[in-house]
């Protein structure tokens, strides 16, 4: 049977429904809670366009798809594009074993022609082809960081400085370890996809202390639904943040405490960015129970992780400094590492367009207008930016070419503007002092808006 066929090689991520959100933890919401009848298979299945075809994907598969609830979200739209960002050439000739036809209404906007044409002209001139080199240099960066943090801190004789500096090291090399694992989570180092996906378990499991698993379920919703009000996960943080005024009719059923917390949200966000890494990490926790697909190696890796962050508290605790010693190592690698990962995060999308579920945008027009560009002034803090924000600061580009290596991003900056300039796509590209500014507006307008 076709949906058999293709489970075999496609394992579900998850066998049961994720832990009550939190904090940057909220779970997509498909746009139908089930699959409707269609027309074509005369069964209750989505009906994904991609490439001209109509492909009817039985409900059956869709309830176990391994990207999550997201195929729910294409339902009877162009998947053209997301499918090509996050499928091997091989996954289209799978999907060919379902039922499918020409898809007779399907009319493909011409901006949306004019970025297939330029992902090819990336593929042909081997933009999508990674320095190894680049790479083993940044892995050596963040490998360094934590074990120079940790032999710091355990060497520091009690020291609460030296603990409080050792945890700020081992907070920033697990940032970047983060934006490596999203690196290989997203197939851009090597061509192998069982390559990638283990050394992300080695940097995101073992190094960093996160989920592969969870990350991608929510990192790939957020990709194909970038800001969309209701289906991206990443914005869908009420009542801890609120950042679109479509939230507005939630806070009517929050407690007094929670709408006071939103109406000073633009203040209360940077200590709460602060604990996203330890949010992140309970999360990844919850999800181990759920992994279907390479359980073991989830939770083997996650266990080492473990093991040897508690062997180095264990040490530090063991100095002349004792346990407030070892508590101001954990604090500051916690809350460094929370704030290294989430400063940058905020300025990806924050404060850019949101829209509903409604929308009839283009891949292409919803990747630019929500995302934001943030550059330096000078090579000097374009370096530093590029460093901190892990390459993700051209936002745009890797919205629209995920599996591309960071370090190709910025060539194709220029070629997008062109496209985004002919079909009037706004394309933001700001300082960092300018993005976090709008982001604070953003907020504080937002805040205004929660009732007593």
């Amino acid at each position: 049977a076709p949906v058999a066929d293709f489970v075999s090689t496609h394992q579900p991520a998850t066998m049961a429904p994720a832990p009550k959100e939190s904090f940057f933890f909220a779970r997509a919401k498909p746009n139908v809670a089930e699959a409707p009848v269609d027309p074509l298979s005369k069964k209750k299945a989505v009906r994904m366009l991609i490439d001209g075809q109509a492909y009817s994907i039985p409900d059956a598969f869709a309830r176990i798809h391994p990207g999550g609830d997201v195929i729910y979200n294409y339902n009877n739209k162009d998947a053209s594009d997301v499918f090509a960002m996050f499928h091997p050439a091989s996954t289209l000739e799978r999907l060919k074993r379902f039922p499918h036809e020409p898809a007779s209404t399907m009319v493909v906007p011409q901006e949306s022609k004019e970025f297939r044409d330029l992902r090819q002209w990336a593929f042909d001139n081997g933009l999508f082809n990674a320095s190894l080199p680049y790479f083993a240099f940044k892995l050596s960066i963040l490998i360094g960081l934590v074990a120079g943090g940790s032999m710091l801190a355990m060497s520091s004789q009690g020291s609460i400085a030296m603990c409080v500096l050792g945890g700020l090291l081992v907070g920033l090399g697990l940032s970047q370890a983060g934006w490596y694992a999203h690196d290989v989570l997203h197939h851009q180092i090597f061509h192998s996809r069982v390559a990638n996906d283990f050394l992300g378990y080695f940097i995101g499991n073992f190094i960093q202390g996160f989920s592969v698993t969870w990350w991608k379920n929510k990192h790939n919703t957020h990709h194909a639904c970038s800001n969309v009000h209701g289906e991206d996960p990443d914005i869908d943080t009420v009542p801890f943040v609120a950042w679109d005024k479509r939230d507005v009719p939630s806070f009517n059923n929050l407690s007094p405490a929670s709408k006071f917390w939103l109406r000073h949200q633009h203040f209360f966000v940077i200590p709460l960015m602060g604990a996203a890494q330890v949010s992140w990490r309970i999360q990844s926790l919850f999800t181990i129970p759920e992994v279907r697909s390479n359980r073991t190696v989830e939770a083997a890796t996650l266990g080492l992780h473990y093991a040897a962050y508690f062997a180095v508290i264990g040490r530090v605790a063991a100095t002349d400094g004792g346990a407030l010693a070892a508590a101001a190592f954990v604090l500051a690698t916690e809350v460094f590492g929370g704030w290294g990962k989430a400063f940058p995060f905020v300025l990806n999308h924050s404060g850019c367009e949101v829209v509903g579920k409604d929308h009839t945008w283009s891949h292409v027009r919803l990747q630019v207008a929500t995302s934001r560009d943030v550059v330096g002034s000078s090579a000097f803090t374009q370096s530093l930016v590029d460093f901190f924000m892990g390459g993700l600061n051209y936002q745009i580009e890797h919205h629209l070419f995920p599996d591309m290596p960071r370090h190709n991003l910025h060539l194709m900056v220029p070629r997008v503007k062109e496209i985004c300039k002919r079909h009037s796509i706004p394309y933001i590209e700001e300082c960092a002092a300018a993005g976090y500014k709008a982001v604070y507006k953003n907020l504080r307008e937002i805040a205004s808006l929660v009732p007593n």
